[in-house]
């Protein structure tokens, strides 16, 4: 708890917008056990210091695309049905909007224009389609606007780490993953002490078996 707020202190000390923005949308305690978590885990995992995976890059050029082909099958499917009622008109005008953004480059809101299922002419493939596409473009849109957050939160991993680092150097102490880093460090920089060891493990093992 003292290395985390420490590490949050530290985080929170330069007047950033990003950083205070993080704080409030995720509030201090999910801030805490979501990164104390990550550490915890990505220690287990072999890292001596925790540092989030590199995000893959969010692919909106190549969504926005597939968003295109679909919202253009649907309407030219839809201009040759008859009738349809509102349902269909809304859908229309949705599929308009749709391309207009599309075309000015601008982001879509796939709420904005959606397309329901109320009417016949709205639950063929090209429809079903078409609400798959907006589907994986706000992915792709959600992958691309948490490229910044992972990133702080990345940096928040980073402090509280060493923080925490710090407090147990302050103490003289070592944590269950202390011991086994600290002995992987250990025969990783000392190929003799890695050899008695190895040599003594395998005399173990023709002794067993």
């Amino acid at each position: 708890r003292e290395a985390f707020d420490a590490a949050l202190a530290a985080f929170l000390g330069e007047p950033r917008d990003a950083a205070l923005d993080l704080a409030a949308a995720y509030t201090v305690d999910r801030l805490q056990r979501m990164v104390v978590a990550a550490h915890d885990a990505l220690r287990s995992r072999g890292q001596t210091r925790p540092k989030l995976p590199e995000p893959r890059p969010a692919d909106t050029a190549t969504a926005a695309a597939e968003l295109e082909r679909a919202r253009a099958a649907l309407a030219a499917e839809l201009g040759g049905a008859a009738g349809g009622g509102a349902s269909v008109e809304a859908a229309r005008e949705a599929l308009e909007s749709c391309g207009a953004k599309l075309s000015a480059g601008g982001e879509v809101d796939v709420v904005a224009v959606k397309v329901g299922r109320t009417a016949a002419a709205l639950k063929t493939p090209a429809a079903d389609e078409y609400r798959a596409a907006c589907e994986r473009y706000a992915h792709a849109l959600a992958d691309q606007r948490a490229v910044p957050t992972l990133a702080l939160v990345d940096e928040l991993l980073g402090r509280y780490a060493d923080a925490y680092a710090q407090a147990k150097r302050a103490r003289t102490a070592v944590d269950f993953d202390d011991l086994e880093l600290l002995a992987r460090d250990l025969l990783v920089a000392e190929p003799g002490i890695a050899a008695g060891y190895r040599e003594r493990f395998e005399r173990i093992m023709v002794d067993e078996f």
